[in-house]
């Protein structure tokens, strides 16, 4: 099928959809865990266990509430508490994503990506239950979004593209007319980046129902790859970065499993992190000396945001961080192992590690779980 039918059918739907009450024209669905005060909540995270990938569902405790195995290294989370349902997505550049029902952990279905495209490891839903998720042409590392719709059955209804290359996360503006793309700008082979010397990394802001960029944000900085942000209902955008060099790509190429070194000297190094409103020229960086930077090792791992606070974590710096709102001010940095899932319960910072630590910061608990790199909570 074609992308111009794809983009018809699209078209058809929403209207059909806006035609039934169905979509609000201008409204914020409350999907942030940060805002309720449910009876029950589950934090959604992959995780491995021996030499099995997994999905996993635990509660605030640390009890394993259910799990399911994953065909390989999964990656991001969508979670729609609106509908019930949600996805979790394979790690770039894999091709695979999994639905499953959130209140019991059960598989629903799963979707393979066609031959010569992949994705990029996230994806996020609008208040309609429409799923968009950031894929990529292999070969090329062209960046789309492609809109599903989940049902009994997994159905593509649209597709955009021209967006650049190497796109990471994409959320959903609190419009709910807007997504909000991180481009990484880095073309890559495989895990191998190729063109660090002339990468190209944006914020884009895209219309949802047409695909076209509304508005796009740099930084002055070329290395600052953007790769993962979060948005309030505010409409405050924040962003994070994960600074590229060629010391520190052929580090990670001779040594995979390495963590990496931090390869700038202190007068060099650059925010890892900004924020932004639709609209606005300019974006401008979360409030830290450049020690606190120099801690981060280059790598933001998961970014979130509250009504009140920002947190960022960085599993190659073993630390977070937390900022204020009001003031953009860092509040705190605190070591802690291999974190990097990051998320807001009721206002209270929540996190994962690689250790198999999870739940709320100075309450959290052992699991038997290998956490890996997001975190998502659903609201019973």
């Amino acid at each position: 099928m074609s992308r111009t039918m794809l983009r018809r059918d699209f078209l058809r739907l929403s209207g059909q959809l806006l035609l039934a009450g169905i979509i609000p024209t201008n409204s914020y669905a409350n999907n942030n865990p940060s805002l309720s005060n449910p009876s029950q909540a589950i934090i959604y995270g992959c995780a491995k266990k021996q030499d099995q990938y997994y999905l996993v569902g635990c509660d605030l405790q640390g009890n394993t509430l259910n799990h399911f195995a994953l065909p390989s290294r999964g990656h991001g989370i969508a979670i729609d508490n609106t509908h019930q349902q949600a996805v979790v997505f394979a790690r770039r550049p894999d091709n695979y994503f999994i639905q499953f029902n959130p209140l019991t952990g059960s598989v629903i279905n799963e979707y393979q990506i066609e031959s010569g495209e992949h994705f990029l490891g996230h994806g996020c839903f609008d208040q309609q239950g429409l799923l968009y998720v950031c894929e990529a042409d292999t070969d090329s590392s062209q960046t789309s979004i492609a809109v599903y719709q989940l049902n009994d059955k997994i159905k593509k209804i649209a597709e955009f593209s021209g967006f650049g290359l190497g796109g990471h996360e994409i959320v959903m503006h609190p419009d709910n007319q807007h997504l909000i793309l991180a481009l990484g700008g880095i073309k890559t082979r495989g895990r191998e980046k190729i063109n660090l010397d002339t990468m190209q990394p944006a914020l884009l802001y895209i219309d949802k129902m047409t695909g076209e960029v509304k508005q796009t944000l740099t930084l002055d900085d070329h290395l600052l790859s953007i790769r993962h942000l979060a948005v309030n209902q505010d409409g405050l955008v924040v962003f994070a970065c994960q600074y590229q060099s060629i010391d520190n790509q052929s580090i990670e190429a001779q040594y995979p499993e390495n963590q990496g070194l931090a390869t700038q000297s202190l007068d060099e190094l650059p925010a890892l992190i900004y924020h932004h409103q639709l609209g606005k020229r300019q974006v401008s960086p979360l409030i830290a000396n450049e020690e606190t930077w120099l801690r981060f090792d280059d790598y933001i791992g998961s970014i979130a945001i509250s009504e009140q606070k920002i947190v960022a974590t960085s599993p190659r710096g073993n630390c977070y961080a937390v900022w204020d709102i009001s003031d953009k001010k860092l509040q705190k940095i605190k070591p802690l192992t291999d974190v990097c899932g990051a998320s807001f319960y009721q206002q209270k910072v929540a996190l994962t590690t690689g250790n198999g630590e999870q739940g709320i910061v100075n309450n959290m608990q052992l699991t038997q779980w290998h956490w890996d790199n997001h975190m998502a909570i659903w609201l019973g």
